[in-house]
């Protein structure tokens, strides 16, 4: 009798004839086997995470060389709010780097747009218009109502609203036309320069030699002839250019709105009359700056804290004495509390500026710390002692900051930080950049190991399911034999 056989390839038996939990033995044996691999993982992981660590270190180095670098241009210590003494003649608004002063201010015109006014337009009236031409600033324009267009049920309003139309989507014109109501049955077409002052004005006439033309010029009021002192009885106001005086100074303008009347201030006109204009530093938009700057110095200082306080999956502060982090902290603290002016290789205090450290304006590191575990290496800001400084010395402040001491002397704090700040921000070769690529070199190289171990662990887990898959086929095949050796004495008992 044939005994039969099971393929291990093409059937899985767990235990089928052993009564063994296969597949619980292979996973124990291949949980020991992949005990190696685990711990590449967890490496991985660790080095991920001190990775970014260190990007965010970078991102708030950057912050800070943006801080930095603010601090260095005098636009930012220049800023400047400007005040009138009366807004219902003007208003006024600075920027940075205006002159600081108080200015006398006479407003004598006020700049406005050429406008003029129609005669009263009744049903009469605006039937002569339309289907006429009629000529506004050299762009003739015509009021004739294009062919299809239903006009059963229009009234008088529907027929000037045609008329404002066509006026205002004729390209080019330079007017704006509107309607005004005049009386229970009549209305009135006005036209209003679209820009302000004498060089604004416009011209309205009939077309030459175009008798319906001069006819809609008549009803519409605009063939006057003017005034013995030139002016025409339908202009409501003519272009006038906006006059003033400024310390004296006689200045003109189309618009209402004067640029640069004083160095950096800009005037918006209201009404005729006299104000003054006072324009001074603002302290607060300056202490704002610098409170960016500590701000981000801050953030630097907490992102190299949370850094040296990382602890792995080991329990094991790894980046704690990081040299990297360390010479950073150092470096950082170097810088705001060096010695501006002071002579290379001279003595401390050999500085002439007036304000030699950041202390002297209210930036200090550690202030009130009485133990070294009081010391943070934070930067603190004393906004009255700044705001003190600048307003008593500002150039002081300014040189302070952003002094050029060449290759003799000590550049100003911000001036030496930005500059330096290159050597560990760089995206090209910065001290952070080299970092953050040793920590890509690892990951990837336990990313290489991983892997390659990988397939090994594979081939050993279906190595041994293999295995144990082969013994249960001969497992089976004894079983059979068996049953068959047992049937076989059977039958030859029985006879």
């Amino acid at each position: 009798m044939a005994v039969s056989s099971v393929s291990s390839s093409s059937i899985a038996m767990t235990g089928l004839f052993s009564d063994l939990d296969t597949d619980s033995i292979v996973s124990a044996l291949m949980a020991y086997e992949t005990q190696g691999y685990t711990r590449l993982q967890t490496r991985q992981t660790d080095y991920e995470a001190q990775q970014e660590l260190f990007r965010t270190i970078n991102t708030n180095m950057s912050s800070l060389k943006s801080a930095a670098f603010n601090l260095t241009l005098s636009t930012s210590l220049n800023q400047t709010t400007a005040t009138s003494s009366d807004t219902t003649k003007f208003s006024v608004a600075s920027s940075s780097g205006a002159k600081t002063g108080t200015y006398s201010v006479v407003v004598n015109e006020l700049a406005q747009s050429h406008t003029i006014k129609s005669a009263n337009l009744d049903s009469d009236a605006i039937a002569d218009i339309i289907g006429k031409k009629v000529e506004i600033n050299d762009q003739t324009v015509d009021f004739t109502i294009p062919s299809g267009t239903s006009t059963t049920d229009w009234g008088d309003s529907d027929y000037l609203s045609f008329i404002k139309k066509t006026i205002n989507n004729t390209s080019g014109i330079g007017v704006t036309a509107s309607i005004v109501q005049t009386g229970d049955s009549s209305s009135a077409l006005v036209l209003t320069s679209n820009t302000s002052g004498e060089n604004g004005s416009f011209t309205v006439k009939a077309v030459d030699d175009d008798v319906d033309s001069a006819t809609a010029i008549n009803k519409l009021g605009w063939d006057s002839a003017p005034d013995s002192d030139g002016n025409y009885d339908y202009v409501v106001q003519k272009g006038q250019d906006a006059s003033l005086t400024v310390n004296g100074i006689a200045i003109t303008s189309s618009t209402n709105t004067i640029k640069n009347p004083i160095e950096g201030v800009t005037l918006t006109l209201a009404s005729k009359g006299s104000a003054s204009v006072t324009v001074g530093t603002d302290t607060e938009a300056v202490t704002a700056n610098v409170q960016s700057f500590v701000d981000a110095y801050n953030a630097v200082i907490d992102s190299i804290a949370a850094a040296q306080a990382y602890t792995n999956s080991d329990g094991r502060t790894v980046l704690k004495s990081d040299s990297t982090l360390i010479s950073l902290k150092d470096q950082l603290y170097d810088w705001v509390n060096a010695q501006v002016g002071q002579t290379a290789g001279g003595k401390a205090g050999s500085s002439s500026l007036s304000l030699k450290y950041l202390l002297d304006v209210g930036l200090e590191v550690d202030k009130g710390a009485t133990s070294a575990s009081d010391m943070t290496g934070k930067l603190s800001f004393d906004t009255e002692k700044f705001q003190s400084a600048l307003e008593s010395d500002p150039d002081g402040v300014y040189q302070l900051f952003a002094y050029n001491g060449g290759t003799t002397k000590t550049s100003g704090i911000f001036k030496t930080m930005n500059s330096d700040l290159n050597s560990w921000t760089s995206t090209i070769n910065g001290t952070i950049k080299t970092k953050l690529d040793g920590f890509d070199s690892e990951i990837s190289f336990i990313s290489d190991q991983m892997e390659q171990m990988k397939l090994r662990l594979d081939i050993k887990e279906a190595a041994l399911k293999q295995k144990y898959a082969n013994m249960e086929t001969s497992l089976s095949e004894l079983q059979s034999t068996q049953s068959w050796l047992t049937s076989v004495v059977a039958s030859m008992t029985n006879s």
